[in-house]
């Protein structure tokens, strides 16, 4: 099969500023700053603290309103906060004992090779990725739901932008 390339014959240039136009003279605004950095980390260990706080009364007492979602969406006396990308912070123990058992998976076999002298990396390839296929699945299930979320945002910034160009 041949592909071949061509080019366009009518050639549009468009100007793009340069970054210190963008921000009135200062290019270190258009970045985030220590600060913001400090500020996200704060609410990111605020998220999780309700989110710990909340799980455990509601495990204990029943006394809270918790509805967490499969979608990196948790719902706390009626206020919805996403964790998406939080997972392994939630619960470290279970991201452990995953790795950990996809480590052994493949360790115990490498021994069982070694002690047969039969050395085969296809076999300890497939190992690996059977040991990891639950997680790989919940990544793309993850990743379903963020294209979703993303075309949807994309679709409302479409109809707002063209609302304004309309008018």
């Amino acid at each position: 099969r041949r592909r071949s390339i061509t080019f366009h014959s009518d050639v549009a240039v468009r100007q793009v500023p340069p970054a210190a136009m963008l921000a009135g003279g200062r290019p270190d605004a258009l970045w985030l700053q220590d600060e913001d950095f400090e500020r996200i980390n704060k609410k990111i260990l605020h998220l999780l603290t309700r989110l710990e706080t909340n799980n455990d009364d509601n495990n204990n007492t029943g006394d809270t309103s918790v509805c967490v979602n499969e979608n990196g969406v948790v719902t706390i006396d009626g206020k919805k906060y996403c964790y998406r990308g939080l997972e392994k912070y939630l619960a470290p123990e279970i991201m452990e004992v995953k790795r950990h058992q996809a480590l052994d998976s493949v360790l115990n076999e490498q021994f069982l090779q070694r002690q047969l002298g039969d050395y085969d990396d296809e076999v300890l390839a497939n190992i690996y990725k059977y040991s990891t296929m639950r997680s790989q699945l919940e990544a793309s299930k993850r990743a379903g739901h963020d294209a979703k979320e993303a075309e949807a945002i994309l679709k409302s910034t479409r109809k707002r932008l063209n609302r304004r160009a309309s008018m």
